[in-house]
């Protein structure tokens, strides 16, 4: 697994782009949203894998598991409270596994996702923190069984929730990477108050190598939280958004952001620092492969200059990176299997 000064180190070189959207990917598949999407692991193996293999073919640098409601406690709604561990774990092997057609230098980072529990906390709820810690705590060593290079945290709009979760990693692997993210209203706050500043600082003080927001109102609307999260010193930023906000047309969800927008978006959070940029609901791998070809081989700000290289070890993996760095088949296709 990789620390978090490897990640950090890496991230001042280069602008990294993730991966996008999982459960609409699975939506647009003809999964229902009512069902539990993280059971797909088990049950529909290869279609999660077509999933992740289309954002490897469109240059993602960092795929993310089909892991995110992979807790206790969103998993008794389906009766699979008791897989657990068998679904996260088959999530990072699907996702690493969807990986291997890249060669060692170029495989992308498998982040193990972790989403909000689904219930509010006391005392606005009666989720008790003891509980609380208790899932997160089952679902992440459930996940690093499974040896991915970091977590990565997505969409809280409590920070206390998020401190839980990841109080909990730091617990079981205190050297680990990981990046946290959380969802912002209109306002500019969480559902619960909280500011992008408050959350960059409190995750900082609490290890991550990166802090950002994801899922929220769309690209355009998270500027404004990108640049209150730089402001906090040394805070590494990262976004992903949604395509904008869905709407219901013929009974299906559309959303509206093309890949041209997301790539001009991409181009400017880049000039303005923000260092790991993906998407959320209604990405696509088009999205990805827009945002990696407008964005190229660049660092965030002037942290390096044309022709500058990289080479990160993280446990026995290197990866070299340099402006010069060769495209490979598949990067223009979008497609999976």
């Amino acid at each position: 697994m990789w620390t978090k000064d490897a990640l950090e180190a890496l991230l001042d070189e280069r602008v990294l782009v993730a991966d996008a959207a999982i459960g609409t990917e699975l939506y647009a598949q003809g999964f229902d949203f009512a069902h539990a999407f993280d059971a797909l692991n088990l049950n529909h193996p290869l279609v999660v894998r077509r999933v992740h293999r289309g954002y490897v073919a469109a240059g993602a640098r960092i795929i993310t598991t089909n892991t995110f409601g992979a807790t206790r406690l969103r998993l008794e709604r389906d009766h699979l409270a008791d897989r657990v561990r068998e679904i996260n774990r088959a999530g990072v092997d699907i996702a690493r596994d969807a990986s291997q057609d890249r060669p060692p230098w170029n495989r992308p980072l498998i982040a193990a996702s972790v989403g909000p529990l689904g219930r509010p906390l006391e005392p606005v709820g009666r989720l008790s923190e003891a509980r609380a810690r208790e899932a997160f705590r089952e679902q992440l060593d459930a996940l690093l069984s499974g040896d991915p290079d970091l977590v990565v945290f997505e969409t809280f709009s409590d920070l206390r929730e998020l401190c839980f979760a990841v109080e909990e990693l730091v617990s079981l692997a205190p050297d680990a990477a990981f990046a946290a993210f959380a969802t912002f209203t209109e306002e500019g706050k969480t559902l619960l108050g909280n500011k992008p500043a408050e959350v960059a600082r409190e995750m900082a003080a609490r290890g991550a190598a990166v802090v950002g927001a994801n899922c929220s109102m769309g690209p355009q609307g998270l500027e404004d939280v990108a640049e209150r999260m730089l402001q906090v010193p040394g805070t590494r930023v990262a976004l992903r958004p949604n395509a904008g906000l869905p709407r219901l047309v013929d009974g299906r969800y559309i959303y509206v952001n093309l890949p041209d927008y997301f790539a001009e978006w991409a181009v400017r959070m880049a000039d303005l620092g923000v260092c790991m940029l993906g998407g959320c609901c209604g990405t696509t791998p088009a999205h990805v492969a827009a945002m990696r070809d407008a964005i190229g081989v660049r660092a965030p700000l002037a942290r390096s200059g044309a022709g500058a290289s990289l080479a990160v070890a993280a446990g026995a993996a290197t990866i070299a990176i340099s402006a010069s760095e060769p495209a490979m088949a598949g990067d223009t296709d979008g497609r999976g299997d």
